[in-house]
């Protein structure tokens, strides 16, 4: 029996990635403001096909943050 010398083939874990109704309904938002997001550039989607897009689960978690951490524009929420 030959040994193949091509070498092993190595794959990149898959991303996770959610449906808009799905994102939804774990941020507790309505769909359309999912799509606003994606259109904002506040969510990273990819277009699966014609009509399918999904949401980067990573792009969800990173849009998370806790409440008391400063916004982009300098204003704490918790602040007076």
């Amino acid at each position: 029996m030959t040994q193949s010398s091509t070498p092993p083939v190595s794959y990149k874990p898959m991303r996770q990635v959610l449906s808009i109704e799905a994102t939804a309904e774990h941020l507790g938002v309505q769909v359309q403001t999912v799509r606003r997001w994606i259109a904002a550039g506040h969510l990273v989607a990819y277009r699966v096909g014609p009509k399918l897009v999904r949401i980067d689960a990573a792009s969800i978690e990173a849009m998370l943050r806790p409440a008391n951490e400063a916004r982009a524009g300098g204003d704490d929420v918790t602040s007076p």
